[in-house]
Order: C-alpha cells, then structure tokens, then sequence
C-alpha cells in the first residue's frame, strides 16, 4: 500500500516533468518562463531523479520577497 503512494507523489512531482542537470540550468530557464508567462517560477531540486524542475513559487513565498519580510513555514 505504501509503494502506491510513493508511485501517486513520483507522478505528481517528477513524471512528465522537464529535467535539468544543473541547478544554473533550472534557474535560467524559471527565468525565462518567469519573463516570457509573468509567472513567479523557481528552481528546485527533485528527490526521485536527483535532477532539478521547475515549479510555480507558493503566493506566500513571492510576497515575502516583494515586501522583504521573511517567510516563515
């Protein structure tokens, strides 16, 4: 049972996701998606292939950045 969840996150985080070997690769491409879509992006690094996504910033995250304050979890 537990194998079906961690198949449901693999999908869910990783599968049909475009990798990039190096953390400066994600991160100029979440650059560039951030420039060409005006969609706060970020790069990060995946813990089933060991590469790097890209994925949207949390609405909270980008606040903390605009205004300075620090984002707390």
């Amino acid at each position: 049972m537990a194998e079906k969840g961690k198949n449901k996150d693999f999908k869910r985080s990783c599968w049909r996701k475009k990798k990039f070997i190096s953390q400066e690769g994600a991160d100029r491409a979440a650059e560039s998606y951030e420039r060409v879509f005006g969609k706060p992006m970020k790069a990060y690094p995946c813990r089933h292939c060991n590469y790097y996504h890209i994925g949207h910033r949390h609405p909270e995250v980008v606040a903390s950045i605009e205004t300075g304050k620090e984002y707390e979890q």
